[in-house]
């Protein structure tokens, strides 16, 4: 029989997997006043609009940039400065506001994984 094709998802998931966002094709801006607000709103060190992720699906290329100069974006405990746009690849670990300090994180940021898989 015909099997569809598969269909590549994009999705940020929160480390305790409670909550998850699908990324859709283009430029996406999340923060608490933009996309994910509904879990972003309890935490202050996100700004209103603190990243940008970008996602070309032809070339299947997902990046984020950092828009917020006070707690910044952090893609693997590496902080993001300026206007540089980070690739990111299944199982990085995105923190709005925060990183892993002496083995704990800020409970006022917010920790993602990028997730990147394939479903029928």
């Amino acid at each position: 029989p015909d099997t569809p094709p598969a269909v590549q998802q994009y999705l940020l998931s929160s480390l305790d997997g409670a909550f998850a966002y699908e990324i859709g094709e283009g430029s996406t801006v999340i923060g608490r006043e933009n996309e994910m607000r509904e879990y972003l709103t309890s935490k202050p060190y996100v700004s209103r609009k603190h990243a940008i992720l970008d996602l070309d699906t032809a070339s299947a290329t997902l990046t984020i940039k950092n828009c917020n100069t006070t707690n910044y974006t952090f893609v693997n405990n590496e902080m993001i400065s300026g206007d540089i746009s980070v690739k990111l690849s299944d199982g990085d670990e995105i923190g709005l506001g925060g990183n892993e300090q002496n083995g704990s994180r800020q409970a006022e940021a917010a920790y993602f994984y990028v997730r990147i898989g394939s479903c029928t």
